[in-house]
């Protein structure tokens, strides 16, 4: 009788872990410019795909999430890559993300994938 209690204890462990166990959320955006990904690790990565040279100077980023907004002035890598860590207040879908580069001008919005 106690190894059917074992058991069954045992079963309904890995039941309940099996159900609990939820997806990563990862969102993306695209621009004519830019690729941005930020995942559940918090952390946003923007890279240039521009067909010009990698942008050397200051960029200016502004994420625009509704209820907040912030600024930032970032360098890219010699890749063409910034990350950063990021915590949005609110979901981040919709999330709008400006990049301001040599006097261009793109705004990208976050999409669950």
């Amino acid at each position: 009788m106690l190894k059917r209690i074992f058991v069954l204890f045992l079963l309904s462990i890995l039941f309940i872990s099996a159900c609990s166990e939820t997806n990563p959320q990862n969102y993306m955006g695209v621009s004519e410019n830019w690729g941005i990904n930020y995942g559940r690790d918090e952390k946003l990565v923007i890279k240039y795909n521009g067909d010009d040279p990698i942008p050397e100077e200051q960029l200016t980023i502004k994420i625009d999430e509704g209820v907040s907004n912030a600024t930032a002035d970032i360098y890219l890598s010699e890749e063409g890559i910034y990350e950063m860590n990021l915590t949005f207040s609110e979901e981040p879908n919709d999330a709008e993300i400006i990049m301001e580069w040599n006097g261009q001008t793109e705004s990208i919005n976050l999409k669950e994938i």
